[in-house]
């Protein structure tokens, strides 16, 4: 999950969020999913106000997914 972690956070999706939001948040998006909806790894229990705000930028559904926290910091911190 790592390096899909990694490569997620390089990618257009990401560029969507601010660096701060995914930080403050431990999250990442990863994809587009069949559904059209929006997939995010979230590293802890994710406030409905942050997944409301995610949908909002994506103007697309939400499905959240479980990722370690150290991994998504980790990976955001490559990305810069």
């Amino acid at each position: 999950m790592s390096d899909r972690l990694r490569e997620a956070a390089q990618s257009a999706l990401a560029s969507q969020l601010s660096p701060r939001f995914m930080e403050e948040h431990a999250l990442l998006p990863l994809e587009v999913d069949a559904t059209g909806a929006i997939v995010i790894a979230c590293g802890r229990g994710v406030d409905p106000t942050v997944t409301d705000a995610v949908a909002r930028v994506y103007q697309r559904p939400v499905v959240v997914v479980t990722a370690p926290a150290g991994d998504i910091q980790a990976a955001l911190l490559a990305a810069r």
